[in-house]
């Protein structure tokens, strides 16, 4: 099963890799003045912020703005954007944004204003919006004022002093052109989309590239790569035959493959922080009320979901998945470098297949069980599938049976997770790690958030506990207590924390300091050799 799967997915990903690659040859060739990228496809290939998952911004990234910014290297999250300074009242329910004048949407459109900040919030928890972060701005914002053309003050519901990393260019509120977006419509927007970036959009093949152009003057940085190409390549091999025929500057790289590119002759660069976490997820642990919660569910024992946790061999995962550039998870989301949210009590479950076999065997199913296990490629883990296939091997040592079922998250998951209809269903997945983790965490351990991974009582409780302070004490206190419930209860199957694994050809890329999050970063600023 394993094999055969594998097999046919690679087969598949092979063959339009490299039909893709011959158009590519033809349609893009790289040149001095021009940086090439190639990377996984992202979750859905969509310009506006409110109509994608997260890793979708990798599109616009290079043309796109927001209020602040983050620093690559110390992934500083306080540095002004299009906001050069704020104030938050005292008890974080108040901000107001004092936004840099001057600054250009691209095609003439007109400055950006505070008209334009609250449009594209508004955006992104209106009732169209699909986003991964809708549901918490939905609860945060009480109501947005445009104090002036340049002062824009938020009025949120609970307090929030993280507010700044939420509006940072590592999350989804990109500033948008209002009087652009209301004069040709959304679906027009979308297939020409208007920013203020270093970089402009000039031409997007779905499925295959998209190109741009840098601006000659830009308030922020002009990059030195006149033109900027990223390419949506979801085979690993074609990617690096890419970077070694100089159709590509810098590659998403899986692990296996870092000593092939370094042997000929390029770069193997890692991000400078541990940008992604890789967990699997055990569907159906719904609060009661929902209508497709179903208690014969097996895993909504705790001693099935410890035994599953105690069948994972994680060292292994470690070693000959991402031949040790990977540390084994706790709690995943939770930034294992800030002191401040990490329980020193929580380490990597071990690995103990004849605890594991007794813990089932006392739930009752002493012959373990079956459950469907859905699998996809996601950007930034290109090992994603083969973890599932270790873990299809683990488990069936001690009786549970996992059937893997191929899918494209975009339509094979994410509408399920959505409407809560993956009851006795797990997956593996992967998301970035931020250095504050109270959204993204929303997003997989909320009532509210997209996924629902893990709805406890108990859990939102504490989401109300830390909208009603502002105190940083207080709050590391109440999300190492999220974390305490998702650790002792075995409620999710910790992996890996991975830095992002990048092929750079060191010849024409000189300095590109990267977070890793969500892939590419900060690609405006790459240096020429």
């Amino acid at each position: 099963m394993k094999a055969t799967v594998y097999r046919r997915l690679t087969g598949l990903c092979l063959l339009v890799g490299l039909t893709m690659l011959v158009d590519w040859t033809a349609a893009v060739r790289a040149s001095a003045q021009t940086l090439v990228v190639a990377g996984a496809p992202p979750i859905h290939e969509v310009t506006l912020p409110h109509l994608g998952a997260q890793s979708s911004k990798l599109l616009t990234r290079p043309m796109a703005e927001h209020l602040v910014q983050v620093d690559a290297v110390a992934w500083d999250y306080t540095k002004p954007m299009l906001a050069e300074r704020w104030q938050m009242s005292a008890d974080a329910k108040t901000w107001t944004f004092f936004l840099r004048k001057g600054v250009p949407f691209h095609g003439g459109l007109g400055d950006v204003t505070a008209e334009d900040v609250k449009f594209s919030l508004e955006l992104l928890y209106g009732k169209d919006s699909l986003a991964s972060t809708t549901a918490f701005w939905r609860k945060l914002i009480d109501r947005i004022e445009v104090v002036d053309p340049h002062t824009v003050r938020l009025h949120l519901k609970a307090s929030s002093p993280d507010l700044l990393f939420e509006l940072s260019n590592a999350r989804e509120v990109q500033i948008l052109s209002k009087k652009y977006m209301e004069t040709v419509g959304v679906e027009k927007a979308s297939q020409k989309p208007i920013g203020t970036g270093p970089y402009e959009l000039v031409e997007w093949r779905k499925g295959e590239f998209m190109r741009f152009r840098a601006l000659d003057k830009h308030w922020r940085v002009v990059p030195q790569f006149k033109e900027l190409v990223i390419k949506f390549v979801p085979e690993d091999s074609t990617r690096v035959a890419m970077l070694r025929t100089g159709d590509a500057d810098i590659i998403e790289l899986p692990r296996s493959l870092k000593k092939e590119v370094q042997a000929a002759g390029y770069e193997a660069r890692r991000s400078l922080w541990p940008g992604v976490v890789v967990f699997g997820l055990l569907g159906g642990q719904y609060l009661k009320e929902r209508p497709t919660y179903n208690p014969k569910v097996p895993w909504l024992d705790k001693r099935v979901r410890e035994a599953i946790n105690l069948a994972v061999n994680r060292r292994a995962i470690v070693e000959h998945l991402f031949l040790g550039e990977a540390e084994a998870g706790t709690v995943p989301i939770i930034p294992s470098w800030v002191k401040e949210y990490n329980n020193p009590a929580w380490k990597p479950y071990p690995h103990d297949l004849a605890r594991a076999k007794q813990l089932l065997a006392e739930a009752g199913y002493p012959n373990g069980f079956t459950a469907e296990w859905r699998a996809y490629l996601l950007s930034g883990v290109p090992e994603l599938t083969s973890v599932s296939e270790a873990l299809q091997i683990d488990l069936a040592k001690i009786g549970v049976k996992l059937e893997l079922k191929l899918v494209e998250y975009a339509a094979g998951l994410r509408p399920d997770a959505r409407a809560r209809k993956l009851a006795g269903i797990g997956f593996v997945h992967r998301t970035g790690i931020p250095p504050v983790p109270e959204g993204q965490m929303a997003i997989f351990y909320g009532a509210d958030g997209i996924v629902g991974g893990v709805e406890l009582p108990e859990i939102q409780d504490l989401w109300a506990r830390l909208g009603r302070t502002a105190d940083p004490v207080e709050r590391g206190k109440v999300i190492r207590a999220i974390g305490d419930i998702l650790y002792s209860g075995y409620h999710v199957v910790p992996l890996v924390d991975l830095y992002p694994l990048f092929g750079i050809n060191q010849k024409k890329v000189g300095e590109w300091k990267t977070t890793g999050y969500y892939g590419f970063t900060h690609l405006e600023y790459a240096q020429k050799r």
